[in-house]
């Protein structure tokens, strides 16, 4: 009975203990107009030096020793709002709304003395290595991200997505579009080892989603770099060596909480300074001088992707580290239903480890892979995952995919397999894959080559291979086929052996490097377009390809081939010349190639893994030798040596570069078909009058050869660094270009039929182009944008006819 009686006093004591330890307040802050939670808003105890600070959310909590008290709500641009602590039911969250002031960012304005601003600036760029997370020895860390596609008319302070502010009659009124979430553990070991593994992956309407939307796919991890890079554009960051003279910056209040004082800084770039900048805000603490939050967009109005960055960061371990990402992307111009489509993805870290036991065994090339069962977690696993819950709204869409019909369904799942073929270049049809490539091409020699092509997948074995093709020219009226044998040796090691056949056609004078599919309309796939002279090549080779040390491709070949010149062209063999065309040329080589791309990180797609950015510099190495007799079928005995690096880089307050360097040399004489055909693309017709990356663009197509060359390849693009137009329709960027090639060939007067010239005394051609000269929005999704350009040839190759050393190129571009 005492017990009983013990039991029940402790129960009626138990509130009077919370009471007597304090209040304890929830709230949330939002935008007292459109209702969006307002981020990273000052909660502080007047009087005192006690607050806290919004998350990305707008949520906060706070304990007070008492109730008497009063909380003073700020954020930038927002008038300051009082609300008394007793106001609060404990258990409720108590909602503040925030009145927008009659002007946002202050303008820049000249101030007399000193920026206060600047001291702190100035601490803060001197601090980044110190906090900059990615300069730790290692660190490890999970991620709950949730990424939510809505139609709402496009304003990052007025999204509130708790609510239904669609427009009326959408279909889409009291749900979203779709909703994306995933959990993941990420590593990092220093310099530059990273992985992320996706351990629970969903998205609505899809049973199999292909991948997984991750909070750092779409925003830099930290907001630490120099440059803020954003669907590929390239942002000054007010945090940077120099900032203080492209940035006004304004310290709007000063919060003391503690020992420590926080400064919310405001920022946009200086008038007259022509950058690619931001407009936000900072906080920076004193302890450290480091981000504690930022808030951060485009300063441009004339982008058809504009976006808000929102990072929170907190001390883990006496360290700064991120823990809350938050980003909004709207369409501003593209129509859906009656609003804009808009991306809002939200990332929270936990489980942060700054010393983890990892190593460099740990991680290979993969940046993003599935665990086994990713799309396969139970709601139960869910709950435990989720940091933020989801709203009504959320919840509503799930419901919404639930409860469409199977059909629908399906063609949502085939809408996504479609997109994995064509990023993966294999679409599955049950057991065996289709070769999307292998559909449909054009280059001038076939015209229209139509095709078709398979090839068995891990359905049909995990082993085993097997695959064909076939495919017509409408320009050449040829049939043409193939097929091929392969066996998987080792998966982690990419190692297979393969065996293959083909009767088809090939382009004189080309160097067969580690081919990568390339999706249609880049700029330099128009290389294959303008290609004229083709071989009939009968070949049969052995392959057998593999990956050392993650980021090193090996390839080792056997080629036996029969090449026969689909063109005028006699190779007079010195030793017997009966005065007719040549026969087939046969060959038998064996080659190894190198292809090293170092922290080139892919990300798996489906049942594959893409190149999810590009890694420069990127080193390709072909050696090959041929076997003279060989099989009674080799009839050249020579050494083939080539060689190409790519690169590209983006300097601050210069623009981006990008450089080829290609070499090569071959021992012994070959017939034409496998000299080095100069890489010209003058050809008097309108592909040749279209810019081609890394080719001379006074050259003509076939206008050199050689068996020893050189070549050098550079492009500038300025960008928006000396122009900065007003009109969004003309932005004009200048690209300077600079070409210069060598080359040297022996017993020129073996071939017979064709003319061609060499290069020993070099070819120099140099060029001006203006991109982006008129831009018109496609589907108001992105620019395409048309330029024009003009290259000159000088040095001992100029023609005669000065007129002739000159050629016009158009260019064409892509931008948000």
């Amino acid at each position: 009975m005492q017990s009983r009686v013990l039991v029940a006093f402790l129960f009626v004591l138990m509130p009077m203990l919370a009471q007597a330890q304090g209040l304890f307040l929830k709230g949330q802050v939002i935008h007292s107009q459109t209702k969006a939670p307002l981020a990273f808003a000052s909660i502080a105890v007047k009087g005192s030096q006690v607050g806290t600070t919004s998350d990305i959310n707008g949520n906060f909590s706070l304990r007070l020793a008492g109730t008497s008290c009063a909380l003073e709500v700020s954020s930038v641009g927002f008038e300051k709002a009082e609300v008394a602590c007793g106001s609060f039911t404990p258990g409720e969250v108590r909602v503040i709304l925030l009145q927008e002031k009659a002007t946002g960012l202050q303008e820049v304005v000249v101030r007399p003395g000193q920026n206060p601003a600047h001291r702190i600036i100035r601490q803060a760029v001197q601090h980044k290595a110190r906090h900059d997370p990615e300069q730790l020895p290692a660190f490890q860390y999970n991620s709950y991200n949730k990424t939510v596609a809505t139609l709402k008319g496009f304003n990052p302070d007025a999204l509130d997505l708790d609510s239904s502010s669609s427009s009326e009659g959408s279909l889409f009124k009291k749900s979203h579009l779709f909703v994306s979430e995933s959990y993941t553990l990420r590593s990092f070991l220093a310099p530059n080892h990273t992985k992320e593994i996706v351990l629970a992956n969903k998205m609505t309407g899809y049973k199999d989603p292909i991948l997984a939307m991750v909070g750092t796919d779409f925003q830099p991890f930290s907001f630490y770099q120099d440059q803020v890079t954003f669907f590929d554009q390239h942002f000054l960051n007010p945090l940077s060596a120099g900032s203080l003279k492209k940035y006004d910056f304004y310290l709007e209040e000063t919060l003391v909480r503690g020992q420590d004082t926080t400064f919310l800084i405001s920022y946009a770039p200086l008038p007259g300074k022509n950058i690619a900048g931001l407009q936000g805000v900072l906080a920076i603490s004193s302890d450290g001088f480091a981000i504690e939050n930022v808030t951060a967009e485009p300063a441009a109005q004339d982008l058809l992707v504009k976006f808000r960055i929102q990072q929170k960061y907190r001390r883990v371990q006496g360290r700064w580290f991120p823990d809350q990402l938050h980003l909004v992307a709207g369409f501003t111009q593209y129509k859906l239903g009656g609003g804009n489509l808009v991306l809002t993805t939200k990332s929270y870290l936990s489980n942060v480890q700054l010393s983890p036991a990892l190593q460099k065994k740990d991680f290979n090339h993969v940046k993003t892979q599935m665990a086994p069962l990713a799309n396969r977690q139970p709601e139960a696993v869910w709950q435990q995952y989720r940091a933020d819950s989801l709203n009504v709204l959320e919840q509503n869409t799930y419901r919404l995919y639930d409860s469409l019909g199977t059909g629908t369904l399906n063609l949502l799942n085939t809408y996504m397999h479609v997109i994995e073929g064509l990023v993966l270049n294999r679409y599955k049809l049950g057991k065996v894959d289709l070769i999307p490539s292998r559909l449909f091409s054009f280059n001038t020699y076939e015209q229209y080559r139509l095709g078709l092509g398979l090839q068995t997948n891990e359905d049909f074995s995990k082993i085993l291979q097997l695959g064909g093709y076939v495919a017509y020219g409408t320009g050449d009226h040829a049939l043409k086929y193939g097929g091929n044998l392969g066996l998987n040796l080792h998966r982690q090691a990419e190692a297979v052996l393969e065996l293959r056949y083909q009767q088809d056609v090939s382009e004189p004078g080309s160097v067969a490097f580690f081919q990568e599919h390339q999706l249609p309309l880049s700029q330099e796939s128009l290389g294959d377009f303008i290609i004229s002279r083709m071989d009939r090549v009968e070949q049969l080779q052995a392959t057998l390809k593999f990956r050392v040390f993650k980021y090193l491709q090996v390839r080792t070949s056997l080629t036996q081939e029969a090449r026969n010149p689909g063109y005028a062209y006699r190779f007079a063999n010195p030793a017997g010349d009966d005065g007719q065309p040549n026969p087939d040329f046969q060959t038998v080589e064996a080659g190894i190639g190198l292809r090293l791309a170092v922290q080139e990180r892919y990300t798996q797609i489906g049942r594959g893994a893409v190149v999810l950015k590009p890694s420069f510099p990127v080193f390709t190495f072909y050696y090959g030798r041929g076997l003279d007799g060989f099989a009674d079928r080799g009839e050249f005995a020579y050494h083939r040596l080539a060689l190409k690096v790519d690169h590209a880089f983006y300097l601050r307050n210069m623009g981006s570069t990008e450089v080829q360097l290609a070499a090569g040399m071959i021992t012994g004489t070959l017939p034409y078909p496998y000299l080095n055909n100069g890489h010209g693309s003058r050809t008097g017709s309108f592909l040749g009058d279209l810019f081609i990356p890394n080719r001379f663009q006074t050259m003509a197509l076939y206008e050199f050869a050689a068996n020893r060359y050189a070549y050098f390849f550079l492009t500038h693009n300025f960008g928006k660094l000396l122009y900065k137009g007003q009109n969004k329709y003309f932005q004009p960027e200048l690209v300077f270009t600079q070409n210069v090639g060598f080359g040297q060939l022996k017993n020129m007067g073996q071939h017979e039929g064709i003319s061609f010239k060499t290069m020993e005394k070099g070819f120099f051609e140099s060029g001006l182009s203006v991109d982006n000269l008129v831009r018109f929005p496609y589907l108001n999704v992105y620019y395409l944008g048309l330029g024009a350009g003009v290259f000159y040839r000088y040095g001992e190759y100029a023609v005669a006819r000065q007129l002739d050393n000159f050629a016009l190129k158009a260019t064409f571009s892509f931008s948000f």
